[in-house]
């Protein structure tokens, strides 16, 4: 189960969510989870490793009435395995470790938390947060 930890960044006047622990949104929705929370840094990995899985798929091009079309081949049942396993194992594996990632991102561009059991939470999740850190609550 996900918890939450409210996040600032008040040179910016930001506040944003971080979220740690296993990503049922990832699990389910993979590739798009970095695109919609708008960290392209993470999306790019992840783009790169769904477009592996991709590559196992056997395509070959096929020309119609003269337009160039993919299509696949007779011989797609084990690369269409291989294809689906990869995707499964990704999606496993990124539910795993993606929330925590992204929170630590987000504490990286000096987004710190709100309150001290906030940070410790981040400390127990191994995610350090700077020593300037001041807990005031405005």
């Amino acid at each position: 189960m996900a918890t939450t930890v409210l996040l600032r960044n008040k040179e910016k006047g930001k506040t944003k969510l971080g979220i740690l622990g296993f990503s049922w949104t990832t699990f389910f929705f993979g590739l798009f989870v970095p695109l919609f929370r708008k960290d392209f840094k993470m999306f790019l990995p992840f783009f790169l490793v769904y477009l592996g899985a991709f590559y196992f798929m056997p395509y070959q091009y096929v020309e119609i009435d003269g337009m160039v079309t993919f299509q696949m081949t007779d011989d797609m049942g084990i690369y269409s395995m291989l294809s689906s396993v990869f995707y499964v194992l990704v999606n496993i594996l990124g539910a795993f470790f993606y929330n925590n990632l992204y929170t630590k991102g987000l504490v990286k561009k000096g987004f710190y938390p709100v309150t001290v059991e906030e940070k410790h939470l981040l400390g127990s999740y191994n995610i350090s947060v700077p020593e300037d850190f001041d807990d005031d609550d405005e």
